[in-house]
């Protein structure tokens, strides 16, 4: 029954598409790239489909990344854990911000200042902040596995387990419009906690 797997991963892709109040765009995986300091993703959809360049990207747990190449019939999404990638983000639970970044083997950390280190503990949910124009506010990026207290005297690191599995992605949603609102309550990372 393993074609049964796509089928529900298609279901939850197309039900979240539904519940989300922006418009979207559903993109089908073909081509991955893990190699040294590249970490990116090639789906079928591009600029004849009406995708631009930092268009956000989701999987139906919370963000995979964004397009940073657009062809006629295919984009590149640069992944989270992707060592060039960075996100502005924020503790679900107690707001203090910070930057996801990717590290050269693979991991992907929340970046915080130090003075913030109360607001965040293993367990807490990251999610994008809303500041800046590209991600909207509330997509769901990862769990805080452990806090290291080794960052400079400014700033700490947490490192996060992305809550989408990169390498078992195969549809993703294209963020063409925007929103305002948060969308963390459109994932259900939540309850799962």
């Amino acid at each position: 029954r393993m074609n049964d797997v796509p089928m529900l991963l298609c279901r939850r892709l197309l039900a979240l598409r539904d519940r989300l109040p922006l418009s979207t765009v559903a993109g089908e995986v073909i081509g991955k790239e893990w190699g040294g300091w590249i970490r990116s993703l090639t789906v079928n959809r591009g600029r004849s489909d009406g995708i631009a360049r930092l268009t956000p990207v989701i999987a139906p747990e919370g963000l995979l990344g964004r397009v940073v190449q657009v062809r006629a019939r295919a984009a590149v999404i640069q992944l989270l854990n992707d060592p060039s990638s960075t996100v502005t983000a924020m503790v679900q639970r107690s707001r203090a911000v910070g930057v996801v970044e990717g590290e050269p083997g693979g991991r992907v950390r929340f970046k915080f200042l130090a003075r913030d280190r109360g607001g965040i503990q293993a367990g807490d949910l990251i999610v994008t902040s809303g500041l800046g124009e590209l991600f909207p506010k509330g997509l769901p990026v990862g769990r805080v596995t452990s806090v290291e207290e080794k960052g400079s005297a400014l700033f700490y690191y947490a490192i996060l387990a992305p809550v989408v599995d990169f390498a078992r992605v195969e549809e993703v949603l294209l963020l063409t419009g925007r929103t305002a609102s948060d969308l963390t309550p459109h994932f259900f990372t939540l309850s799962e906690s």
